[in-house]
């Protein structure tokens, strides 16, 4: 399956804590009819430079709740 990431926004990167919070929309390309689109909210935990922990809030297309 494919999507295209569109509108990803970086909302909030707080160096002292080290933690980035991003959302950004996945949606269907064309080529790929059958795939439903989604949106997702990201915390990232960057320590000495690299990504260490990640944590998704994951809503997808026809879903009521983040799952």
């Amino acid at each position: 399956m494919k999507w295209n990431v569109v509108g990803r926004r970086f909302y909030i990167a707080d160096e002292a804590r080290g933690v980035v919070l991003a959302v950004g929309d996945f949606t269907t390309p064309p080529e790929y009819p059958h795939n439903n689109g989604s949106g997702v909210m990201e915390v990232f935990k960057v320590q000495d430079g690299l990504i260490r922990h990640i944590s998704a809030f994951f809503k997808g297309n026809g879903q009521p709740h983040s799952g």
